[in-house]
């Protein structure tokens, strides 16, 4: 392939997290990042996967770190790989705080759209009680 874009590099980082080759999905992942090409949901999904595979934590909490400086670090689906990873690499006091953030984001979110005047729908009140009662259940444990 003469040009590589940003799909074709996740593919590549994807297709070896798939085959457990953890270590040269992470090596094409720096290599993304260190051509300057935009890392994205999918990209930060198939080496956070690769970190799992590989029992991780320290790259782990470095991409995590890259993550928290996008626009991905508020997206619900980024935040549950997140759990999900350190839940994997046997770091659960990581996983609990990457959960909490997620639930402080998205009610964060919500307070943004009241003050702004926008009308929750169904949707996103139920999505905001639902995140208020993991938050009061966390706490009663």
């Amino acid at each position: 392939m003469p040009e590589h874009d940003q799909c074709s590099w996740n593919s590549i980082i994807f297709g070896f997290a798939q085959q457990d080759r953890f270590d040269e999905a992470l090596h094409y992942f720096v290599r993304m990042h260190g051509e300057d090409f935009v890392l994205n949901e999918y990209s930060f999904d198939s080496a956070l996967s690769a970190c799992s595979g590989l029992n991780d934590v320290i790259l782990s909490a470095q991409i995590h770190a890259l993550i928290s400086k996008t626009r991905f670090f508020s997206n619900v689906y980024m935040g549950s790989t997140l759990v999900d990873m350190y839940g994997k690499c046997g770091n659960v006091s990581y996983g609990q705080r990457a959960f909490d953030d997620m639930t402080s984001s998205a009610l964060q979110v919500f307070l943004r759209m009241m003050d702004s005047g926008i009308e929750p729908d169904e949707l996103t009140l139920a999505s905001v009680v639902t995140a208020c009662a993991l938050k009061v259940e966390m706490w009663e444990k």
